[in-house]
């Protein structure tokens, strides 16, 4: 019996897994296949990477973190921009310049965010919808 589920000794069988593997790849698309292998909220696809870039450079900064510097308050109010609109900017005051770093990694631990950009002390944070 000839064909591609035999096993001829010739590598038929691994051709047609890989047959079989390109044709899902195809019918799913990148983000198909990401949700295929379970990593739903954990992947920013690059296209979407580039569209959420171009969407930030239209916003304005919707959180201000002053000379207080990162506080409860702050936190709740850029969960609740991430939960409202899953995108937020963020700008720190210039004297924060030393604190900007730890400003910056305190958030994205605290929200389950993803860093998008970040120019001066300005920064966007996303944060995908949970499937």
């Amino acid at each position: 019996m000839s064909g591609y589920l035999t096993n001829t000794g010739n590598g038929s069988a691994r051709s047609a897994m890989l047959f079989l593997y390109l044709g899902i790849m195809l019918l799913l698309g990148p983000r198909g296949m990401a949700r295929f292998y379970g990593y739903v909220g954990n992947v920013v696809m690059s296209g979407d990477l580039d569209m959420l870039r171009k969407r930030a450079r239209e916003l304005e900064p919707k959180v201000r973190i002053g000379k207080k510097g990162l506080t409860e308050g702050v936190v709740l109010e850029v969960k609740r921009h991430l939960d409202k609109e899953r995108i937020v900017k963020v700008k720190v005051l210039r004297n924060k310049k030393e604190d900007f770093q730890k400003i910056l990694e305190s958030l994205l631990k605290e929200t389950g965010a993803k860093l998008i950009n970040s120019i001066g002390y300005t920064f966007v944070l996303y944060k995908p919808n949970k499937r």
